[in-house]
Parts: structure tokens; sequence; C-alpha cells
């Protein structure tokens, strides 16, 4: 059953992953600042979250990515068209990265290519385990 578990696991990342964006940017790193803004007109009805990403924990090596995850009705040019995230979703979204921030959580963040640079429209976030 645990075998069965891991390989639908697995296919269900393959499948998200192969979903993405052709030209998403992928940012693989350490959470180092996170912000949640509860209201915005511009990146959603509810807010939006901000997050820093960096190379190494506690905020050191170099900065890779700044991305802003908007909210219902977001219009800037840092919302990504489709992944504008419900109340609920941008909560829970900014909690797991205060703990990811808090623990030194590894990280894997992604872009849409939809905003180019130097916006950076933040699709989905995905928690790892350490390397």
């Amino acid at each position: 059953m645990k075998k069965a578990m891991k390989c639908l696991a697995l296919a269900g990342a393959v499948v998200l992953w192969c979903a993405l964006p052709a030209h998403a940017a992928k940012y693989d790193g350490y959470a180092c600042g996170v912000d949640y803004v509860p209201y915005s007109s511009a990146n959603g009805q509810h807010g939006y979250v901000f997050l820093t990403v960096n190379t190494d924990p506690n905020c050191s090596g170099t900065p890779l990515a700044s991305i802003t995850f908007c909210t219902t009705g977001g219009t800037s040019a840092v919302c990504a068209s489709g992944y504008n995230y419900d109340e609920a979703q941008v909560l829970a979204l900014y909690q797991a990265l205060g703990r990811a921030l808090e623990q030194d959580t590894r990280i894997l963040a992604v872009t849409s290519a939809a905003c180019g640079q130097p916006a950076s429209c933040g699709t989905i976030v995905e928690l790892r385990a350490a390397p």
C-alpha cells in the first residue's frame, strides 16, 4: 500500500510539473522574507503574499527572487493569470511559508512567465525535504 501511495504521489508531482507554464521560472532555495498584506486593490481583494527566496537558509547566500502571490480580483502586472488564490488559500500559503522560514525548510517557488521581468508572478510553492 505504501509503495502504491508513493507511486501515486510521484505521478501527481510529474503531472503538476508538466502542467506548469512552459517558460516558468523555478527558484529552489529558502524563504528569506514572507509578508502578508491583507488588502490590496491591485493585487486582489484578499490581499497578497510577498516572498523573497535566497539560495541558503537564514537569509544568507544569494537572493534569487522576490515573488508576489495574488488573490481573487488581482489586476496588477505581478498577478499571474489563473493563479489567484482565495482568502483561505492565501492565508494557508502565508502560514506554510512562515513555518518554512522559521524552520529553514527548502522550498521550490514557481513563477509565471506571463508577467516578465522584473515582476515575478507567483503560481505555486512546494515545501521540500532537506537534501
